[in-house]
């Protein structure tokens, strides 16, 4: 699975589209050198965050965490105007 992961270019799609969420919440530019500064945040990742939210998609199931994370960033995106 892990493999399968890393291969699907959609995670790497939404990582990205969190970079540009942050930058855009916080009014920051996009670094010319993406490449190997998204290296450094991928490995500096909160752990804690992550591991928060794999246990709440396994109590959850893959659709409802899905549901639940749309709504949830639809709502941070209201807010956020």
């Amino acid at each position: 699975m892990i493999d399968d992961l890393k291969n699907n270019p959609d995670l790497s799609r939404l990582l990205v589209l969190a970079v540009a969420a942050h930058a855009s919440k916080n009014d920051l530019e996009i670094p010319a050198n993406l490449a190997k500064d998204f290296g450094h945040l991928v490995r500096s990742l909160d752990r804690r965050a992550f591991r928060d939210e794999l246990n709440k998609l396994r109590r959850l199931g893959p659709d409802k965490y899905l549901a639940a994370a749309g709504s949830m960033l639809a709502e941070a995106s209201t807010k956020d105007k």
